[in-house]
């Protein structure tokens, strides 16, 4: 009875990690979302707003990362340096939202935006790691 409950247990956490993290399409569909949250509250000066889209913002790029990997997918050095730029660019935003300095927070938005851009091509015209043939 245990290791039935033991082998139904590791089940349902692998499960839960695929359901955690999906896959790459939705990640990419919620990002944009996100960073249109993000873009325009910090262009407005609504830095209470970007402030609570910030995370979540940060929290899909690093669950696309993952997803990836969890489906059995390569990240390539140009896409782990792609989201390492977005991720600096994001972070970078939030001090500046923090200091609530509306023309630097407007620049910053636009660095960001590029930087989302080129991360989202990066991921969205990947193909996915076939297995060697032996």
């Amino acid at each position: 009875m245990g290791a039935v409950t033991l082998v139904g247990l590791m089940i349902a956490s692998v499960l839960g990690c695929f359901l955690y993290y999906p896959p790459r399409q939705t990640v990419l569909a919620e990002m944009r979302m996100t960073h249109a949250e993000v873009f325009s509250a910090a262009n407005s000066g609504d830095w209470d707003t970007a402030l609570y889209w910030i995370p979540i913002y940060d929290d899909w790029a690093r669950k696309l990362m993952v997803g990836e990997y969890l489906r059995g997918r390569s990240v390539s050095d140009y896409q782990r340096m792609r989201a390492k730029v977005l991720l600096d660019q994001l972070e970078r935003l939030e001090h500046e939202v923090e200091d609530q300095e509306l023309a630097e927070t407007q620049a910053r938005v636009r660095r960001l935006n590029s930087a989302f851009n080129r991360f989202r091509k990066a991921f969205a015209t990947a193909e996915p790691m076939v297995p060697s043939q032996q």
